[in-house]
Order: structure tokens, then sequence, then C-alpha cells
């Protein structure tokens, strides 16, 4: 419904409409479980898909959670925005792109709440990505044809090399 604001018509608004009223009639909550403070770590998973949205554009998304050891979890933050880029690669490059620098802020955020310190190293990130030419673009010294897509990718390499 977000993406048809600019254009939406009398339909969109009932559908809105009818959306907020199934909404309201269902009582909601959200449970949170308590993680502790004991090897924290963030798990960034970020996704695109080329090609999906109106006018041929990508959609593009990341879910950042806060994660105590390997077990318990809780979603901290999540955004999705259109994406404007010609391959899949590029989508998901641009994708993961935006998740690293969530990651990194919220890290620097929770660091200096947390232990007084804005050093968001102090908070190990971790990137999930189901996009294989994506991995395999990372791990690769051959370089990829779109030459601002290098960039990107240069920019993660760096990130990693640096934990």
């Amino acid at each position: 419904m977000a993406s048809n604001v600019k254009k939406a018509v009398v339909k969109d608004l009932l559908e809105a409409n009818k959306l907020i009223r199934k909404v309201k009639s269902e009582s909601v909550s959200l449970k949170f479980q308590n993680l502790g403070f004991k090897d924290l770590h963030l798990l960034v998973y970020s996704d695109a898909s080329h090609g999906n949205a109106e006018e041929d554009h990508s959609q593009g998304g990341q879910i950042v959670f806060l994660v105590e050891g390997e077990g318990k979890c809780i979603p901290i933050c999540w955004t999705s925005k259109r994406i404007r880029r010609r391959s899949t690669l590029a989508a998901e490059t641009l994708s993961m792109v935006d998740g690293i620098d969530l990651g990194i802020f919220l890290a620097t955020l929770f660091c200096d709440l947390y232990y007084g310190v804005a050093d968001s190293t102090l908070l190990p990130i971790k990137c999930i990505t189901d996009c294989k030419s994506f991995c395999d673009a990372i791990k690769s010294n051959k370089l990829v044809t779109e030459k601002r897509l290098r960039l990107e990718l240069s920019a993660i390499k760096e990130n990693i090399h640096s934990n």
C-alpha cells in the first residue's frame, strides 16, 4: 500500500480502511526475550528482488537482530525500500550496504548506551544474504563490470577485513 501513495485511487483508500478495521479488531501483543548481556552480536539479514516492483524497480530490505550467543534473539530494526539498479547483483549489494550501514549505526548506538563508548567494534556484526553471486563477488579478486558497484563491493570487503 505504501508504494501506491503517490498515485492512490479510491480503491486503494478503501483497501487501506479495510485493513485498518481488521487490525483494530484483533488483539496484538509483542513479547521479547530477556537476552542478558553475554556474547552479544548483531545479525543483519539483507535481501533484494530485482525488477519486481512497479516500473521494473527493485526492492530491498533488511532486518537486524540483537543476538545472545547463538541462541536467543530479538528484532531491533527493519526496513524496506525501492532500489534503482539494473541487475540482481547490484540490488543485492546495495541492500547489503544499507544493512551494514544500519548495523554499524545500531552497534555504535548500543555501545554508547551500554558501555558509554560510541565504538561499533565492541559489538560484532554478522551479515547474511541469500545471493550466491554477491558472496562470489565478495570472495573474488575479479572486478564486476559496473563501476559504481565495484566501489560498494570494495567498501564491504574493507569492512570484512577490519572485522
